[in-house]
């Protein structure tokens, strides 16, 4: 079933086999979808997104998950490397993922067994495959195939279900959406070369450290050289490492993650504050007009109407 959203935390909380946390940069529009099919063991998710923005996740579950993105893969990058029509992410379980997009956008995923996975007589269900969250060459044929039947999958379950309720058209829809898997993991090969400079365990344990020291900040105001002496390394590689995870430096990504910390609270009736004004100043933010310029081009209204809407409904 597909679900239609006009918020972009209660789209990311629709998300099934992860946790998401998203921050939202260069809407066009404020409209979000997204819709699952179980299918035998297999879990499809398609999504689509009216604007950038930035995902951080973790996978859970006892199974893989395969993302791949289905319109323009350009403006699309994992863990700081770009999609390209030729690679997909594979998420081992309880993987921690970065995922940037920079225009609206479509997307599916697929959560499958590990025993799908091509696997050798010394390397049982795959193992080697899974070693590593990362993006993966693959054949592009085999990508646009399953890509094309996610997406007639998904259209027909939302315009003309009773097409898929027989059980001989669900058994063999299941096995042609399994199938084209199938031919897409034969085709992974190992993760693309290093990345020059820090080796990529380096830059997960400095972004880990990163958000645990914002968490542990809660919204109390931080900025990049806080950051950076916090972590005990220079501003230089605090931003090198952003830049080559998030696609952007760390005072842009604090700065959208203060937009959406602002929103979370102005969204909050049980917040004790009592004006706008309290919660902004509470994270530090001064330039009212400028933010809230910016806040109402991001999510659509003023911060004075989020507030506002939140406590009238409660």
């Amino acid at each position: 079933m597909r679900h239609e959203f006009t918020d972009l935390d209660d789209y990311g909380d629709a998300v099934h086999h992860a946790r998401v946390e998203l921050c939202m940069f260069r809407p066009e529009h404020h409209r979000w979808s997204m819709s699952q099919h179980p299918l035998d063991s297999l879990l499809l998710q398609l999504g689509t997104a009216g604007g950038g923005n930035i995902c951080r996740g973790e996978s859970q579950g006892d199974n893989p998950i395969l993302f791949l993105p289905l319109t323009n893969p350009a403006v699309a990058s994992a863990n700081g490397t770009r999609f390209d029509g030729g690679n997909a992410l594979l998420l081992p379980p309880g993987a921690e993922f970065y995922l940037l997009h920079t225009a609206p956008h479509a997307w599916c995923s697929v959560s499958f067994p590990a025993s799908l996975l091509p696997h050798s007589d010394d390397d049982e269900a795959g193992q080697s495959l899974l070693k590593s969250c990362s993006v993966r060459p693959c054949s592009p044929g085999p990508i646009a195939d399953l890509a094309r039947l996610a997406a007639e999958f998904d259209q027909i379950e939302a315009t003309n279900p009773a097409r898929l309720v027989h059980p001989a058209v669900r058994r063999q829809a299941t096995a042609d959406l399994q199938h084209a898997l199938e031919r897409l993991l034969t085709t992974l090969v190992s993760p693309s070369p290093p990345h020059r400079g820090r080796p990529q365990h380096d830059r997960r344990e400095i972004m880990n450290r990163l958000h645990a020291e914002l968490e542990a900040a809660a919204n109390q105001p931080l900025t990049a050289p806080d950051l950076a002496q916090r972590l005990g390394i220079s501003e230089r590689t605090l931003r090198q490492v952003c830049q080559e995870t998030l696609g952007m430096g760390p005072a842009r990504y604090l700065h959208l993650r203060q937009l959406r910390n602002a929103r979370q609270l102005l969204r909050n009736p049980r917040h004790p504050a009592q004006s706008v004004t309290e919660i902004l100043c509470s994270l530090g933010i001064w330039q009212f007009g400028r933010f809230a310029g910016e806040y109402r081009r991001v999510y659509g209204e003023l911060p004075s109407q989020t507030f506002r809407d939140a406590r009238h409904w409660t």
